[in-house]
């Protein structure tokens, strides 16, 4: 019997204890540790490696059968929010079902933005709408924020600039039997959203889930509500909270308006992702 030690003598008294003859000696085993920690996330049959190599590919596979390619994700790109991908193992397809809550949600993981990781921020932000609310997502990728709003009863306007993420935003509406209620648009918000309310429309619930840059659409989101809630995403630095609200407040145009912070998640040592609740009272 070989058995694995990290104090030989102990082992060793521990085993003539019992009555055994124990002789030590030495091999050098590879072991790889079943349980052993790495970053990943799961979107649908894909998994995302936030580090790692072709082991730890094989790993991941070998905890969820269900996986059926891996890519290791070397960060964002560009204002699509798009990931840079390399593939490790499994077939170069980027498109896959997420599965969130009762909806099916077709994902394009190298084309498209979508984090399965704020599943409980969506959740959330559903939970404070109301049945009848008028919303614009104003950065909708492929559609998970209006899917979940629009099943609880609101009506929504969705707004991407990216041509694939609107083509899967909308597919996804119908997939999920909510074309009725997502209105689906092509295009910039800063151009988009003023259109939209110098036609008539007053949001009654904005989401701005873009943390790198929402902060530079707010005038476009405050044209569009009278009263109501403005959800924006920002990055923020440890302890930089008071000086990213001060900012937003900057912003706000003399508009009287309450800011409700809330942590969102961990992103880095550096910092943390934070959605500012607005709620604009007139």
């Amino acid at each position: 019997l070989a058995l694995p030690v990290t104090d030989l003598d102990a082992a060793v008294s521990l085993i003539r204890g019992l009555g055994m003859e124990a002789i030590p000696g030495s091999a050098r085993f590879e072991v790889r540790d079943p349980y052993v920690r790495i970053p990943y996330d799961l979107a649908g049959s894909i998994a995302l490696l936030r580090d790692g190599g072709p082991d730890e590919a094989e790993t991941v596979m070998a905890r969820h059968p269900s996986v059926r390619t891996v890519y290791l994700t070397r960060g964002i790109e560009g204002g699509f929010r798009t990931p840079d991908l390399v593939l490790l193992s499994g077939p170069d397809d980027p498109v896959t079902i997420v599965r969130e809550d009762g909806f099916e949600i077709e994902v394009d993981v190298r084309n498209t933005y979508f984090s399965p990781r704020l599943a409980h921020e969506r959740g959330r932000v559903v939970s404070l709408a109301r049945p009848g609310e008028t919303v614009v997502d104003m950065f909708c990728g492929v559609g998970p924020f209006s899917l979940h709003l629009a099943r609880r009863g609101c009506r929504v306007h969705a707004v991407d600039l990216n041509p694939i993420a609107v083509d899967l935003a909308r597919r996804n509406a119908a997939r999920n039997g909510l074309s009725d209620r997502i209105e689906v648009h092509h295009g910039d918000a800063r151009e988009v959203v003023p259109r939209l309310a110098a036609g008539g429309l007053r949001a009654d619930r904005i989401v701005m889930n873009h943390p790198t840059a929402a902060l530079g659409f707010l005038d476009s989101a405050l044209a569009a509500i009278a009263r109501g809630t403005i959800h924006l995403y920002l990055m923020v630095e440890r302890d930089g909270l008071d000086a990213a609200i001060g900012r937003v407040r900057g912003r706000l145009a003399g508009r009287n308006a309450g800011i409700r912070p809330h942590q969102v998640r961990s992103v880095s040592p550096a910092g943390d992702q934070w959605c500012l609740d607005i709620d604009v009272r007139m």
